[in-house]
């Protein structure tokens, strides 16, 4: 579990750890009983707050999905659907994993979180949100989080209909600040920043 090793890594540190799946969230706390330094967020990072469904299997939407979520606002009144490998929103028509839900989870920005616990600014930021990379990446206020950061590690789900255009948005937001030095090696990508090189 990345929070755990970087918690004991960097004891001084505030660590947040942003979990939607139930047990996966509850694994996580048990195995971190013992270190004060990590905050469990219970959420899907998103680009805005809004309520979604985790549905049960990949049976449940169409494509190849694994886990995916569903947005079950009611909030905007037209019909928007992004769909992908992981993911599925389903803008103002409610539920979409007909009746077989596995969980609740609220969506929600890195900015909430920020405002939530009172954390200024992240040094570091590990991401793995499952194909929501580009609609996390269209988040302005997130990305101004983005890009102050010192570290960003990412693992981005391009193609194969995980999230067509995922790595691209990440990567040109990145070149389009500078000041970043990038590394990618498959679907991984370490972004770090060049002020951690100016000595």
């Amino acid at each position: 579990m990345a929070a755990l090793a970087f918690a004991l890594l960097y004891p001084r540190a505030l660590v947040v750890r942003v979990e939607p799946e139930a047990e996966n969230f509850r694994v996580g706390v048990v195995n971190s009983a013992r270190v004060g330094n990590i905050v469990h967020v219970r959420a899907a990072l998103w680009d805005r707050i809004a309520p979604l469904s985790l549905c049960e299997s990949r049976s449940e939407l169409p494509g190849d999905a694994d886990w995916p979520f569903a947005n079950t606002s009611r909030q905007l009144g037209v019909r928007e659907r992004e769909r992908t490998r992981y993911q599925e929103r389903l803008v103002g028509a409610g539920p979409t994993c007909e009746g077989r839900v596995r969980g609740q989870v609220q969506g929600s920005t890195l900015t909430a979180i920020m405002a939530a616990y009172g954390i200024p600014r992240f040094d570091l930021v590990k991401m793995d949100i499952e194909g929501a990379e580009r609609r996390w990446f269209a988040h302005k206020p997130s990305l101004r989080v983005l890009r102050g950061v010192q570290v960003f590690i990412g693992e981005l789900h391009e193609g194969g209909g995980v999230c067509e255009g995922c790595r691209g948005t990440v990567l040109r937001n990145f070149e389009r600040w500078g000041g970043f030095r990038k590394f990618v090696d498959g679907r991984n990508v370490l972004m770090l920043s060049k002020n951690l090189f100016s000595c």
